[in-house]
């Protein structure tokens, strides 16, 4: 016995997988700050041969790339917070 399945058949699969989309931010977790990402060591070997003023370039470019990496983690941690809070109140 096969029967044509009708638009009223295809609903509980729709909202089942409407269900499964927007419970995945929840279990997916929240971008940290940048103050609570810890750090991580560098091995000194790269720059033992570099004269003080490549050691100064290279600390400004790393200073540098820091901060940008820290602006763009507080900024995404910032929205992730923001789309919860609309999250909770909306579900």
């Amino acid at each position: 016995m096969f029967f044509k399945r009708g638009v009223s058949d295809h609903f509980p699969l729709f909202f089942k997988r409407a269900l499964a989309i927007a419970v995945i931010p929840f279990f997916m977790g929240c971008a940290k700050e940048s103050t609570d990402i810890a750090a991580v060591n560098v091995s000194p070997v790269p720059y033992q041969k570099l004269t003080c003023d490549e050691l100064q370039t290279e600390y400004l470019r790393a200073n540098q790339q820091a901060l940008q990496t820290f602006k763009n983690q507080d900024k995404i941690a910032g929205n992730d917070s923001t789309a919860m809070a609309i999250g909770m109140i909306l579900f």
